[in-house]
């Protein structure tokens, strides 16, 4: 029996970070560690962050990703002065 997951409709990223804005309180009871005031500790306002935290939970590996793309957007500036 073949129990592939049917990804022919992925959950687009902004799609699943609306969803979880929708669903948070309910979300926060499961685990604390999603409230929003949580989230928005660990993210401010980066959506990536966001995204990476809902789905792992991990404060570290998303700040990680939030520093990452503010040091490639920054790289991408720089780059584009020269």
């Amino acid at each position: 029996m073949d129990n592939t997951a049917n990804i022919s409709f992925p959950i687009l990223p902004t799609e699943f970070v609306n969803w979880y804005y929708s669903q948070s309180t309910v979300l926060a009871g499961l685990n604390p560690l999603l409230s929003r005031s949580v989230v928005n500790q660990t993210c401010s306002s980066s959506f990536e962050c966001i995204h990476d935290y809902i789905i792992r939970i991990n404060s570290f590996t998303s700040e990680a990703t939030a520093s990452e793309l503010q040091t490639f957007e920054q790289s991408r500036t720089i780059l584009g002065k020269i």
